[in-house]
This record gives structure tokens, C-alpha cells and sequence, in this order.
């Protein structure tokens, strides 16, 4: 039965808004703002808080959303930043120099027609949501009109939903703003975006009754509302974005509903605390303490380190298994992880990338340093970690060389210039 409800609840995509719904750019359209607050109460109830003040909703063009997008994106890591952090990814294998800024801007878009500006102050909603169209559906199988029919609720107010739950969310401590590093960042997106999309879904059902009974099963969000309290264009990603931002938002609702399953919204605060890692989504456990790392010199003469970075385990899986092909070595390889820090080292004539990770057990820190040295051999087919000194690799490829270093629990991965490979032992 509940199936067949899901089924009934998908949507067409919006529409271009009709000439005659009142467009105010720039300023306050009151049938708007009404409509946004009697939201925002709905989702005060579904969620046991309320808004410490209320929000405020503007009518906005793409452009508008797109600049508010791009602020909140760079607020805290800056472009320079994010480009050195791109050739340490690179140099490693996870995905290409652009990488890491298309990630983050990706999250900052969230999803399509509904955002706020860079401050989070005010809702700005793209000017064919929230219409009057919900009410003047074209013939009998109107999927729109059915949806109002069925549960009384209109069309784009799941989105909306979503998005007031955003900004309910930094309202209480910032739960969704960006994070410095990547692990840290996934995490905290992944649950953000689980919690959102948990109160659009029971806004969605509580017309019927069925708000918490549709919980009981695991749901595709894909499969709702065409897909759309998912980002537009996230299913045509392929490789380290897709496995990346897939993790946060697919991940993330699975995670976050188990957690509402198990205990209602006292679990899923509780959970979301301690989403400082993407361990604590993959695994449900409380992330590792934070690591005193030891600090270590530069790799070679006249080098500054530009960028800092800590990747956590589902970047490893991602790397692992999007290179090689197989999900179930990516699961070995990152599985053990307790922490890491990727470093990017920079000078006038060289760049160095240096990764240092720290295992569970030796066994672990060898499936990862085994699962890493498939990736080289995936990235440069006929060439392979060589045996250097004890349990030291090394690799020659594409100018540089790859210096893997395994030492109990802790592994070092250094790539640098090849030419002057012999005088930066790390």
C-alpha cells in the first residue's frame, strides 16, 4: 500500500511560471512571504523546533541564487586554496585538478529553484516555484493535481521545506556550513542534507497520515517527486564527484532516516553531533578523536606547504574503487581508517603532495597501501609499486615518482619531481 503512494507521489518537473503569478524582484511579494511562513510553520511541527525568528522569502533569478551559491562556497576555503588542494588530488589519483571546487560548489547550489542568500537571511525562490499552477491543473491526470489531491500538499512545498530546514539547522549551531576540511565537510553536508530531506519527505506523507509509517522501508529519493529534493544534474556526475556527492546526499538520508527509526528526532540530534567524519555516516559510530599530528618539514629545499587537507574514509573508498573498478576493494581499503592528512608543498620550480594516514590495525594500513598501489597500476597500466627499503614502494610514472611508505599503522605516500627523487627521503 505504501508503495503505491510512493509511487503516486512523483512529480512533473516545474514549469516556465505563468505570465499572470506576481513577480517582485528585489523586494517583498506578500502572497509570497505568507506562503513561505505557512510552510515554515508546517515544518516547525513535523520537526519538534521553531524558528528563532521568521523567514523571510524573495521572489529570484538564477543569476541572484547562482552569486549567492559561489560566495557561501569560497567563504571558507578561498579559490587559491581549493586549487593547491586540486594538485594534491591529482597527484594522488582522486579525480583531476578542478576537482574539490566543483564538489563545493555543487553543495552550495543544494537544490534546484530554492536557496538562500550567501548570509542565509532570506529564502530566495526561483519565480516558477510556489505558483499558481498547483491550482489550475491542466486536464485530469495532472500529476501536479494529484499530488495536491491526494495529500494536501502542494508540489514545491517539499522543496521549500528543505530548504527552511537549512536554515532552522544554522539556526542551532550551524550543522550544514561549509568545513574546512574534506572529511569534516562530507560529513557535515551528508547529515544536513539527510535531515532536510527526512522533514521534506514527512511533509510530503503527514497529508495522508503515513509521515512516519513511510520511513519504515528504506526510500529512493530518486524515485520521489521526480527526483527532485535531489540537485539537478546529480545522477549524470560519474566517478570521485559522483561518489563523493552521492555519498552526501543518498548516504546522508539513509543514515539520517536509521537514525530517526531507531529513536525519533532526539536519535537524529544525537547522530548529526557527532558527524565530524564520513565515518560516522558509513558506520554510525562516533568519529576518532581529533589527532595531534607531528609536525614535519617540508619534503624538499625552498618549498612552502599551501594546503592542508583531511580526506577521511569514504574518500579513500571513492579513490580506491572508482580507479580500479572494484567497490569491495575500495570497501578494504578504507575500512580501518582512524585519520589523515593530505599536505600540498609548494616552490618556484616544483610541487610535492604528501599523504600521511593512520590505521586501525597493521593489517588495515596494508589493504590500504595494497588497494592504493591497484590505483597506480590502474593509472599507469604496466607499471607497479617496486620494493625499495623494508617495506617502502616506489613508482616511476608520468615525470614523477610515488614513494609509499608503510610503517606499523601509519603509511606516507610522497609524490614529487622524479629528477630529484633521491634527495627527499620523507
Amino acid at each position: 500500500m505504501i508503495a503505491l503512494l510512493v509511487s503516486l507521489c512523483l512529480l512533473s518537473a516545474a514549469e516556465d511560471v505563468p505570465a499572470s503569478a506576481p513577480v517582485v524582484m528585489g523586494g517583498a511579494d506578500a502572497k509570497l512571504m505568507a506562503e513561505v511562513r505557512a510552510i515554515a510553520e508546517h515544518v516547525e511541527e513535523l520537526r519538534g523546533r521553531r524558528f528563532q525568528r521568521p523567514p523571510i522569502a524573495l521572489r529570484s533569478t538564477p543569476s541572484l541564487r547562482e552569486v549567492a551559491a559561489e560566495i557561501r562556497a569560497y567563504r571558507d576555503v578561498t579559490r587559491e586554496r581549493l586549487a593547491a588542494r586540486g594538485r594534491a588530488w591529482a597527484d594522488i589519483g582522486l579525480g583531476g585538478a578542478g576537482t574539490p571546487a566543483r564538489v563545493l560548489e555543487f553543495l552550495a547550489r543544494d537544490l534546484e529553484g530554492v536557496a538562500f542568500d550567501s548570509q542565509g537571511n532570506r529564502l530566495l525562490i526561483a519565480e516558477n516555484r510556489l505558483t499558481e499552477r498547483d491550482f489550475r491543473p491542466r486536464n485530469t491526470d495532472d500529476p501536479d493535481a494529484t499530488l495536491l489531491m491526494m495529500t494536501g500538499v502542494r508540489p514545491d512545498e517539499p522543496l521549500v521545506s528543505h530548504a527552511l530546514t537549512h536554515a532552522m539547522q544554522r539556526e542551532r549551531g550551524g550543522v550544514n556550513s561549509f568545513r574546512e576540511t574534506t572529511d569534516a565537510m562530507l560529513a557535515g553536508a551528508a547529515c544536513a542534507e539527510g535531515e532536510a530531506n527526512l522533514v521534506a519527505v514527512r511533509l510530503l506523507f503527514a497529508g495522508m497520515g503515513l509521515a512516519d509509517e513511510v520511513l519504515q522501508q528504506r526510500l529512493d529519493l530518486n524515485d520521489l517527486l521526480q527526483g527532485q529534493l535531489l540537485p539537478l544534474g546529480l545522477n549524470s556526475l560519474s566517478g570521485v564527484e559522483y561518489g563523493m556527492l552521492g555519498f552526501v546526499y543518498l548516504d546522508g538520508f539513509d543514515r539520517v532516516a536509521a537514525w530517526y527509526r531507531q529513536g525519533g528526532w532526539p536519535a537524529v540530534e544525537r547522530g548529526v553531533a557527532g558527524c565530524r567524519a564520513t565515518r560516522s555516516v558509513l558506520h554510525a559510530t562516533d568519529a576518532p578523536a581529533a589527532l595531534e599530528w607531528p609536525e614535519e618539514g617540508a619534503p624538499a629545499a625552498g618549498l612552502q606547504r599551501v594546503d592542508s587537507d583531511t580526506l577521511g574514509e569514504q574518500a579513500v573508498v571513492v579513490l580506491v574503487s572508482t580507479l580500479t573498478g572494484k567497490d569491495n576493494l575500495g570497501l578494504m581499503a578504507g575500512d580501518g581508517w582512524v585519520g589523515d592528512r593530505l599536505e600540498r608543498w609548494e616552490g618556484a620550480d616544483a610541487g610535492w603532495t604528501r599523504w600521511t594516514s593512520l590505521w586501525a590495525t597493521e593489517q588495515a594500513a596494508r589493504d590500504f597501501v595494497y588497494g592504493f598501489g591497484r590505483t597506480l597500476r590502474a593509472r599507469f597500466p604496466g607499471a607497479s609499486l617496486e620494493p625499495a627499503a623494508g617495506d617502502d614502494r616506489r613508482l616511476h610514472a608520468a615525470g614523477k615518482t610515488f614513494h609509499v611508505q608503510l610503517d606499523g599503522t601509519r603509511v606516507r605516500i610522497l609524490v614529487g619531481p622524479r629528477a630529484t627523487e633521491d634527495a627527499t627521503e620523507p
